[in-house]
């Protein structure tokens, strides 16, 4: 399934979730869904994630009453759901964030570091739980960023990959990612947590 945020007059009020099967061209809105954005699934893809009206909430698939799981000022910069049952935020201003699925009090990962980063965004939970990559952006509205990955256990970061942005796992052995508008893909051991090769 494909999940998006769309408007029938480009106005956030009226923007709620749309529902497509792969294999359809139409789609269905989503009930309980209303002024939502930033979509994102959980690992079984029986829920969707979704800020709205300044929470982030949650879903079933099919629609119904939205459970709210934090209070969020701001619009989250992608998210990712764990086999963990944690969900990582990224923030406009407040670094990464951490929150249990089923609710409570985000808690900071890391924060920015003003003189070198401006936001982190982009998250995305690697199998397992212990350890997320995601996109460091030098300046606020810049569109160069770098790839970094943080261990949720040891909480040390390293760079991955210099130019790039929105790195996802492609199978068990390649990173995904985009840089300067091209898809690349690098081979990564997740183990290790570092790029094996040539993009």
């Amino acid at each position: 399934h494909l999940i998006f945020s769309a408007s029938p007059d480009g106005s956030e009020s009226k923007a709620r979730l749309y529902l497509r099967a792969m294999d359809r061209m139409e789609s269905a809105p989503i009930s309980g869904t209303e002024g939502a954005r930033s979509p994102f699934f959980s690992p079984d893809g029986q829920w969707v994630g979704f800020w709205a009206q300044g929470k982030l909430q949650k879903v079933p698939l099919g629609g119904g009453i939205p459970i709210p799981l934090c209070g969020l000022d701001e619009i989250p910069m992608g998210a990712s759901w764990g086999s963990n049952d944690r969900i990582i935020i990224g923030t406009l201003s407040q670094g990464l964030q951490s929150i249990d699925a089923g609710g409570g009090k985000p808690e900071v990962l890391i924060a920015p570091e003003p003189t070198t980063d401006a936001t982190y965004r982009l998250p995305y939970l690697l199998p397992g739980g212990k350890a997320v990559v995601f996109t460091v952006m030098p300046h606020l509205w810049g569109t160069c960023g770098r790839i970094e990955v943080l261990s949720l256990e040891s909480r040390k970061r390293k760079v991955l990959i210099e130019e790039g942005m929105d790195a996802r796992l492609a199978g068990t052995t390649h990173l995904v990612y985009v840089r300067e508008g091209t898809l690349m893909a690098a081979p990564f051991d997740a183990d290790r947590l570092e790029i094996q090769g040539h993009a």
